[in-house]
């Protein structure tokens, strides 16, 4: 059962017996599992065969959402991307260009990045504006994608501009990243584990779609920093540098595969690949029986910037679609090199 590609397509199933795609919303977490699946059908033709309904009517549910007006609503395009280069898709190329249009008109803050809640005004009672970690993969990652695809250079400048950015606000000494720095901000750093892994991945798919010095050297800091905390469980703790808060499994699975990337990619050293592998081991062993198949437990909810207290304290549950997501995504790397016959 630990085979990935197998564990990817059973977690798959899973999920789109409890949610079929057309039901889901336009929003991270829901595109988060979306996106978990394009990878799983890139590493497998008989997977993508089987799945290709699945990520076309996931396109339609756009139809329902009236319009981008936040950084969250932009991971979907991820799946429009992936699915444009299988088949010719008009909801996908829609949905695609509806959130080219928000990153070209969308402002930049005062720290050079896209406002993670967005424009509405009503926001800012509520939440300080600033740099949240979460957008590196929310809409950095996916302008990189939308650049390479549609063969768009302002997008791809875009991205890695972006990108320096969160590296230059949120990255430490350490080379770990906080969660957000906002504006003022008092509040000692926090290493959220989940947010460390959408920078990773952020940065390792960055890597592979255009030549970023600065991003490299930032990528390579973090991962000596993620490689240094994993725990003797193959997991990461909620709080990368704090041993004793909970080991979570989404940030772990993220984590894992921007690792696996990087080792595959050449820019980690080998030492990146075992420990992918070891993560995947400890969250095959989180893996638990649900009425729709199996799922992955020990995944925190969602948590705005806050006290390493409230990480530590942030409930934990069992199939979260973006939890869900994150797995079939390492899922879809290892399985990779499995089919490629190399030893784990």
């Amino acid at each position: 059962m630990n085979a990935p590609l197998a564990v990817g397509e059973a977690l798959a199933q899973s999920l789109l017996r409890r949610r079929p795609p057309h039901t889901l919303p336009w929003r991270w977490d829901a595109s988060m599992a979306m996106v978990g699946l394009g990878h799983l059908m890139e590493a497998s033709p008989s997977l993508r065969d089987r799945h290709l309904g699945a990520l076309e009517d996931y396109q339609s549910r756009h139809l329902a959402t009236r319009s981008i007006s936040l950084s969250d609503q932009c991971l979907g395009a991820q799946t429009s991307v992936r699915l444009l280069g299988w088949t010719e898709s008009t909801e996908a190329r829609f949905a695609a260009s509806r959130v080219v249009r928000y990153l070209r008109t969308a402002p930049e803050n005062e720290h050079g990045v896209l406002e993670h809640l967005g424009r509405h005004a009503w926001v800012r009672h509520f939440v300080r504006p600033g740099v949240w970690v979460d957008s590196m993969m929310m809409y950095v990652a996916t302008a990189a994608q939308l650049g390479h695809a549609s063969r768009e250079p302002w997008l791809t400048r875009m991205s890695v501009r972006h990108a320096e950015a969160f590296c230059l606000h949120l990255q430490g000494s350490s080379g770990l990243f906080r969660h957000a720095k906002l504006s003022p901000d008092h509040r000692a750093p926090v290493h959220w584990l989940r947010g460390n892994g959408w920078a990773a991945v952020c940065l390792a798919e960055l890597l592979a779609l255009t030549d970023a010095p600065r991003l490299r050297v930032a990528f390579e800091r973090q991962a000596g920093a993620l490689l240094e905390a994993q725990s003797e469980s193959g997991l990461w703790p909620t709080v990368v540098d704090a041993p004793t808060s909970p080991s979570e499994t989404s940030g772990t699975a993220l984590v894992a595969y921007a690792l696996a990337l990087g080792a595959r990619r050449g820019w980690l050293p080998p030492q990146a690949r075992h420990s992918a592998w070891r993560a995947w081991r400890g969250l095959c062993s989180r893996l638990v029986p649900s009425r729709f198949g199996v799922t992955i437990s020990g995944i925190s909810a969602p948590v705005i910037p806050a006290p390493a207290a409230v990480y530590r304290w942030t409930p934990q549950l069992s199939g979260l679609s973006y939890g869900v997501g994150a797995m079939m995504m390492l899922a879809a790397e290892l399985g990779r090199e499995v089919s490629a016959g190399e030893p784990t």
